[in-house]
């Protein structure tokens, strides 16, 4: 044994030298092996290192030689016990013990020096222990292994510095990689906490963050320093607040590990978000829970979306319900699955009932025939079809509908159907009033000159029966006077249709009208009908010419005997009515009903759309005109109302006659009383100047001859430029003027407006065989103004005169 190694000082006492000295090595070379193998024990002390399953070594620092290793060393480095003793010197124990550090590559490095410069500088510290030590060395098999060593001081020199250094070394290899696996998913972890796309905690038992990633901020507002500062109890809203901690107690006593519920949490700035919340309650050994894993899910753009599709759903179906056309969703089977109202009126549900069911009886087939081309197809159809509604009218309606498609296979139709009822009415109303326009300007161009004819013959027939004594030219004469009064009635037969009658309206009750024309009407009826009055409870209060509704009401009731050859029961009825909604017109709003309704033969449906049409009649020839309904309607147009018709082969007719109500419920003024003028006796002394303007001359010869017959002094004139001429004559001796209103030169009322300028309070009495009601209207409501239509007989001249001068007065 090397004298250097006697030497030696045990660096601890406790610890037996003989033991290390005397234990054999496994492998030994040199004075220092021989001293080693001196001692007692060898074989105890290499049994029990052979044991241990790290390797062990006693290096000696002066002389860079490996004393001892053990079978454990010889396994890390891959060598068998004589190869790891070849390689025992200083060389190999560089190489092998200390030749590369963790990350350093392959080959000597001068790592022996540098770790016994290390192991001397402990030494003089007075430290003993020396590591842990990460190695990396390279196996028997080139690979290269991670290894651990701790090393100690065991034995010291004369001068206390470390002579020999006992350590152990173990292979790490495995230990490091499943560390570096466990930190790389750690590593994972933690990024995927702190970047989730939802909230994520930790939380405490007793409700405080223990852990919150950086959306849990965002979402709440605060630093992730200020968030674990708090607790989730004080940031839940307090209305949802009870229901958390009862599903939190849900975990503590067992019953669940998971809980997930929806709650408000308030943000930093007081906001409530809606939350998502899923919480796992994770439970140690004893089976308490000792913390929470925690998401919340951001439900704001949901619950947006939410609110979003609601307003949308409530404005669709605001928008489908106050539609006035029926919306429905059909099935395959044209069944409907939905609409926003019954197109037959009423509240019923539609739902579920077969499309047919809606539609008259007569055009099931044909509309249901559409409807399944347009499911076959694929395409839109439109179509017009009737709808019955529930109290029995039949209504037209126009029906679109278009297949509704889902993934490319048609699933059923929306279908659209608009009520065109008062349209088409309306057309019909327009239609005729466009062939009414032409009969109207024919009528116009000839009322004018055959009125002034028809003047003229009952003028001069009136001075011929005051020459006539009785006998037969008078009764001859008596029929001229008869056949005039009835061309004159046909004129304003002509007139009525074409609109052009002067209306003399007059506020009242249309039951009281009716009342009192009755008497007048029962001739009309005679004794084979019976004429009845159905009176309503209201007061039915317009706005009418009292004269032209009861010409309407006699050509009604004419028509409705004529159509109760074997007797029967004419009604005629008056009632307020307050308006439907969804009706056009005057329907929509109130209105006072004057109907006559039959149970006769009716009418054939395809007279109907004619019935209203001059010169249209289903009577026989020679038994009527035509002009009766299209006078009424013509009445009534100009009145501002509306004529309806319902009649079908043997049940009966009924023509009713709509006019706004009036607004004023008060009886107008009554008109003035017409009474024939009295005559002078002969010799008697002359009433006053008349200044008679007739651009027709038979016609101001005889009113002239029945004015000077009256005791008047008459002046003529044949147009209102000569009028001007006489009147400057005469000035203020004249009394009345009489002036026809359409003449050459100068009309009528443009004389009267010249006149007033004179003679503010001069009496004018206008005649006309036709003039459009605006042109008359204001000149013969003025004060001292008065119209006499033509046809008139030489009394109502005479009559018309003397009233206007009573006026006067």
């Amino acid at each position: 044994m090397d004298q250097r190694a006697d030497e030696c000082t045990p660096a601890d006492e406790s610890k037996p030298p003989a033991a290390g000295v005397d234990a054999a090595p496994a492998y030994a070379s040199g004075p220092a092996h021989e001293a080693f193998e001196a001692g007692a024990g060898r074989r105890l002390v290499e049994q029990l290192t052979e044991l241990v399953p790290f390797g062990l070594y006693l290096v000696d620092l002066e002389r860079g030689e490996t004393l001892f290793s053990n079978g454990g060393t010889s396994r890390l480095l891959g060598l068998d016990p004589a190869e790891a003793r070849a390689r025992g010197d200083r060389t190999g124990t560089e190489r092998l013990l200390h030749g590369e550090a963790p990350g350093a590559g392959p080959g000597p490095s001068g790592a022996y020096a540098r770790w016994a410069a290390s192991v001397a500088g402990l030494g003089s510290a007075g430290g003993e222990d020396w590591g842990p030590v990460d190695l990396r060395l390279r196996h028997a098999d080139g690979s290269w292994r991670e290894l651990q060593a701790r090393e100690t001081v065991f034995a010291r020199g004369p001068d206390g510095r470390p002579r020999q250094i006992l350590g152990t070394v173990e292979d790490v290899t495995e230990r490091r990689a499943v560390e570096g696996d466990l930190r790389a998913r750690e590593e994972r972890s933690r990024r995927w906490f702190d970047l989730g796309l939802v909230g994520m905690a930790v939380t405490a038992p007793d409700r405080r963050f223990l852990a919150v990633n950086d959306r849990l901020c965002e979402l709440l507002g605060f630093a992730r320093e200020e968030l674990l500062a708090r607790r989730w109890d004080e940031l839940t809203h307090p209305d949802d607040l009870a229901r958390a901690v009862l599903l939190q107690r849900d975990t503590f006593e067992g019953r669940a590990d998971l809980v997930t519920f929806e709650r408000r949490l308030v943000r930093r700035d007081g906001r409530p978000v809606h939350v998502h919340t899923a919480a796992r309650a994770v439970r140690g050994p004893d089976g308490a829970v000792d913390h929470y894993l925690v998401l919340y899910l951001d439900l704001s753009e949901h619950r947006a979306a939410e609110a979003a599709l609601r307003a949308s759903e409530a404005q669709w179906r605001t928008l489908v319900t106050s539609a006035p056309d029926a919306i429905m969703l059909l099935d395959a089977d044209l069944r409907v699955t939905f609409a926003n109202r019954d197109p037959r009126g009423g509240a019923a549900p539609v739902a579920g009932l077969p499309v047919g069911d809606l539609v008259a009886p007569d055009d099931r087939e044909r509309v249901e025939a559409a409807l399944r081309r347009a499911l076959q197809d694929g395409d839109t159809v439109e179509l017009d079809c009737r709808v019955p509604q529930r109290d029995g009218e039949l209504r037209a309606h126009v029906t679109r509908a278009a297949a509704v498609v889902d993934a490319g296979e048609v699933r059923g139709l929306a279908l659209l159907s608009r009520d065109v009822t008062e349209q088409r009415r309306l057309e019909a109303r327009l239609a005729l009033a466009a062939r009414v326009e032409g009969l109207g300007r024919l009528a116009g161009a000839v009322a004018h000159d055959f009125n002034n004819l028809l003047t003229s013959i009952l003028g001069f027939a009136g001075l011929a029966q005051g020459a006539t004594r009785d006998g037969p030219a008078r009764a001859h004469l008596e029929q001229v006077v008869a056949a005039a009064r009835r061309g004159a009635a046909l004129t304003q037969q002509l007139l009525s249709v074409a609109r052009r009658q002067v209306v003399r309206a007059r506020r009242l009750d249309l039951r009281d009208l009716v009342d009192e024309a009755l008497p007048r009407l029962a001739p009309a009826v005679g004794g084979g009908a019976r004429l009845v009055h159905d009176r309503g409870g209201d007061p039915c209060w317009v706005e009418v010419d009292p004269g032209q509704l009861e010409q309407c009401l006699l050509d009604l009731v004419t028509n409705a005997r004529e159509a109760l050859p074997a007797g029967g029961t004419i009604r005629v009825g008056t009632a307020r009515a307050a308006g439907r909604a969804g009706a056009a017109g005057l329907r929509a709003r109130p209105h006072v009903v004057l109907s006559v309704a039959d149970d006769g033969v009716g009418i054939p449906p395809t007279a109907l759309p004619h019935v209203f049409e001059p010169f249209f009649s289903t009577k026989p020839p020679g038994q009527g005109v035509g002009l009766g309904l299209s006078a009424c309607f013509g009445v009534v147009e100009q009145h501002g109302g509306e004529v309806a018709l319902d009649s079908s082969p043997g049940g009966g007719t009924t023509v009713s006659l709509r006019f706004p109500a009036a607004a004023d419920e008060r009886p107008g003024p009554p008109p003035t009383p017409s009474r024939p003028a009295a005559r002078p006796a002969p010799g008697g002394p002359r009433r006053g100047l008349v200044l008679f303007v007739e651009d027709d001359a038979p016609i101001r010869a005889a009113g002239e001859r029945a004015l000077v017959d009256a005791g008047w002094t008459v002046v003529v004139a044949e147009d209102g430029a000569v009028a001007l001429e006489r009147f400057a004559e005469v000035g203020y001796e004249v009394a009345v003027v009489v002036s026809d209103v359409l003449m050459p030169a100068l009309g009528g009322v443009e004389l009267a407006r010249r006149l007033a300028q004179v003679r503010p309070d001069l009496p004018v009495v206008f005649t006309s065989g036709y003039a459009a009601e605006e042109a008359l209207a204001a000149e013969t409501s003025a004060p001292g103004r008065t119209f006499l239509p033509k046809p008139y007989s030489l009394e109502d001249l005479v009559a018309a005169v003397a009233r206007a001068a009573a006026r006067a007065r």
